[in-house]
C-alpha cells in the first residue's frame, strides 16, 4: 500500500496591510488551509483558533494574496508552509 503525499495544514506568512503606509511594519500570521466555523474553537488539524489570523483553500489561493491587489486589507509578502507534526512536503 503506498501511502499519498501530506498536504500542508497551513503557513506562517509575513503579511502587510494596505493602510499602513510605513513599509518596514508588518505581521506574522498563521492562515489555516481548512474552513473557519463560527462555533469551533480549533479548525480541522487541531490548531486554536486564537492562533489563526485567516482562512483560505490551500498554498494556491495563498499565493493569490501575495498580489497587493487581491481584495482583502493585506497582502502577504512570503509563507513557510506548515504541516502536521512528523509530516513533510
Amino acid at each position: 500500500m503506498t501511502s499519498s503525499p501530506s498536504k500542508p495544514i497551513g503557513a506562517t506568512c509575513t503579511v502587510h496591510y494596505h493602510d499602513d503606509n510605513d513599509p518596514d511594519s508588518f505581521a506574522i500570521w498563521y492562515i489555516s488551509f481548512s474552513e473557519w466555523e463560527d462555533d469551533a474553537e480549533r479548525d480541522i488539524h487541531g490548531v486554536d483558533d486564537d492562533h489563526i489570523a485567516f482562512y483560505c483553500d490551500g498554498e494556491e489561493e495563498l499565493k493569490a494574496l501575495m498580489k497587493r491587489d487581491n481584495g482583502e486589507d493585506f497582502w502577504v509578502e512570503e509563507y513557510e508552509l506548515e504541516w502536521k507534526d512528523g509530516e513533510h512536503g
